[in-house]
């Protein structure tokens, strides 16, 4: 299961989840126990999760805390518990560090419906990773001086909008847009400029114009200085109208990103409510179309209901941690 391959390349890391608060281990203990974090909570979805090197992190029940960019510089312990992150999450093992178990079958590190670890397996010693694209176990990284938190695509009359966010750039150069018309042959149809070097959030947008094709994927080449490079996995659109495909992400910094496959004909609300009933923030946007942030400016942490409706039939709600 974790055969271990030597890559070049860190593959793309999360969905829509832009900044990315750290929380960090202080201290061996319970990954459900707040006092174990510098922010006396448990980790929550777009976190980014650092257990220090000499820290021992152990998960004794079943944990489903969202989109995590976790880092293992420590130990990450499972002892009768289960740990299920989001299918853009990432894990990244790094030298010194491992994941290890008490031995039982029923002890599992999932990302998304693919499972990654048991408890029965050896341990996974770094530097290893895992994603979505890593297989049914962790490989080999060297990891690259970018973190892609976003990468998605839109339908905007004929052309696609396509947009990605990276939350960390050091020394990159450029990323390559690729398109292909059946999913397996691709050709680069232009460049947008990287940041170089910056520690904050980064979004780019490029449009593809005049697509006449019924389904088109894409995907992103980043290159950095050194002619290393990562490639996103891919994204497809269907071009003809049909239902628009609605994401909504609790992004870290107290804000809400819905993303719109395609063009609204509709102006839409976009409310955030308390679980007491409380409208903590309300947003109209006249015929959105790709990512819309809403700021909430909320204080308090916990669970929170967004609403996206036209009036007009179109109705979608999900539940969100901020």
């Amino acid at each position: 299961m974790k055969t271990l391959y030597s890559i070049a390349v860190l593959l793309l890391i999360t969905s829509i989840s832009f900044a990315s608060p750290k929380i960090t281990a202080i201290a061996n203990g319970n990954w459900s126990t707040n006092s174990s974090w510098d922010l006396n909570r448990v980790p929550a979805t777009g976190d980014t999760v650092i257990i220090p090197v000499g820290k021992i992190i152990t998960i004794v029940n079943p944990e489903a805390p969202g989109l995590l960019y976790i880092q293992v510089y420590g130990t990450l312990k499972l002892n009768g518990g289960k740990l299920t992150i989001d299918d853009f999450s990432t894990i990244l093992v790094y030298g010194g560090a491992k994941i290890t178990s008490s031995g039982s079958s029923s002890e599992k590190i999932k990302i998304g419906n693919t499972e990654k670890y048991r408890g029965t397996d050896p341990d996974v010693n770094g530097a290893q990773m895992a994603n979505q694209t890593s297989g049914a176990g962790f490989i080999g990284f060297s990891p690259l001086p970018v973190k892609f938190i976003a990468f998605d695509v839109a339908k905007q009359s004929n052309n696609v909008i396509v947009e990605w966010a990276t939350a960390e750039e050091v020394n990159s150069s450029y990323y390559q847009i690729e398109r292909s018309f059946n999913g397996s042959e691709w050709t680069a149809i232009g460049t947008v400029n990287a940041a170089q070097n910056s520690n904050s959030t980064k979004t780019y947008s490029f449009i593809d114009k005049n697509i006449s094709a019924k389904i088109v994927y894409y995907r992103i080449r980043q290159f950095d200085i050194d002619g290393k490079f990562v490639v996103t996995p891919v994204r497809s659109i269907k071009m003809q109208n049909g239902t628009t495909d609605i994401k909504i992400t609790a992004a870290s910094n107290n804000s809400v990103y819905v993303h719109f496959s395609e063009e609204q004909k509709n102006s839409v609300t976009i409310t955030v409510t308390s679980f007491s009933g409380q409208a903590i923030s309300k947003q109209t946007v006249s015929h959105p179309v790709g990512q819309v942030l809403v700021q909430t400016r909320t204080t308090s942490h916990g669970a929170y209901i967004v609403t996206v409706n036209d009036g007009n039939g179109l109705s979608v709600s999900k539940k969100i941690l901020l």
